[in-house]
């Protein structure tokens, strides 16, 4: 079987997601942009989502002429950074880099958000899907996930997880496998990937479960020792790795997903047809090979080209990010293009 070209996958949703948000941006094309735009990161830097928003904001930079300026709000979560998108005026100027965390996870586990991830916000644009690592110290004496869970049952409540607040995912996915795997450990709480990470190389914590974006870096330069993944399967990068399913833990499945939200609150229609017109696309051949962490994640498959149908009341029970009062044909054509088939 032939190896997909990742890098090339990369570039073509990078494509697709900038020509996205020049159509759904909230302002017709003959004045938007016409002053800077301002990048939402619900997170601190050095994060898989502060990652990816550095990677679009530069290239966006330079095809719309405007500066796109990376805000990061950090904090709960991810909740403070989605609730500051929410109280935006709906322009088109403030968007949201909005993942699993900040639109699905923190209003499941919260009484209270602070916004809606329906209700507040309309998706602009699919980036990528993505899957996390089992990552620890060289120093903890386990050589595979395996090793790790007979260790963590031996010594119950003395190893420490490193997470990226309460509700992230990467708390979540620590709580599914005390679950799954019957163990127990203390959970620390950190800003950021980047914390985090400063805190797992210094000693303070022994293990994590982080996106692949944070822990490649640091497992080329062999400063961690990785044991699993969390995708249903082995990922291309890491062939010698094992599931965590394959490792034992029984129904332990962790993806994410990276997007581009901004304020509900849909333009005129006039404004989005001429919007949609003037639709033209930003060819960005540095994409895969600046960020070939990105490369490697997982992508959005090919599509066919018949317009996304919302699976929110479907018999299957799975929902569509794609709320059916917010889609219009000129989106069924994007979100077409997002499958990365042009």
């Amino acid at each position: 079987m032939k190896r997909p070209n990742w890098a090339a996958a990369a570039r073509r949703c990078a494509i697709a997601a900038l020509t996205l948000l020049a159509l759904r941006a909230a302002a017709p094309a003959q004045t938007w942009p016409d002053h800077p735009i301002r990048l939402i990161v619900p997170a601190g830097p050095g994060g898989p989502t502060d990652v990816l928003a550095r990677l679009i904001a530069d290239r966006l930079t330079q095809s719309l002429g405007q500066p796109v300026i990376i805000d990061n709000r950090a904090g709960a979560g991810g909740a403070i950074g989605a609730r500051a998108v929410a109280a935006a005026a709906p322009d088109g100027y403030t968007l949201l880099v909005g993942n699993t965390a900040t639109l699905a996870n923190i209003p499941a586990v919260s009484r209270n958000a602070g916004y809606d991830p329906i209700r507040s916000f309309v998706p602009v644009a699919k980036i990528t899907d993505s899957y996390q690592l089992l990552v620890v110290t060289p120093a903890l004496p386990v050589k595979s996930a395996a090793e790790f869970i007979a260790y963590a049952k031996a010594n119950p409540g003395k190893l420490n997880d490193a997470a990226v607040g309460a509700g992230n995912l990467t708390h979540l996915s620590g709580e599914l496998l005390k679950t799954r795997a019957g163990i127990d450990f203390a959970t620390v709480h950190y800003k950021s990937g980047g914390e985090s990470m400063t805190a797992l190389l210094g000693g303070q914590v022994q293990f994590a479960i982080d996106n692949v974006t944070v822990v490649r870096p640091l497992l080329q330069d062999n400063r961690l020792r990785a044991l699993a993944v969390t995708s249903r399967k082995r990922q291309p990068d890491f062939p010698d790795l094992p599931t965590m399913i394959e490792a034992g833990v029984p129904d332990y499945v962790v993806t994410s997903f990276f997007g581009e939200w901004r304020r509900r609150q849909p333009p005129p229609t006039s404004s989005r047809s001429s919007t949609g017109r003037s639709m033209r696309p930003w060819k960005l051949p540095k994409c895969g090979r600046r960020s070939p962490s990105l490369a490697r994640s997982r992508l959005p498959r090919p599509r066919s080209s018949s317009p996304p149908s919302s699976r929110r009341n479907s018999p299957s029970g799975r929902s569509c990010p794609i709320p059916p009062e917010s889609r219009s044909t000129n989106r069924a054509r994007a979100m077409t293009r997002l499958g990365c088939s042009t």
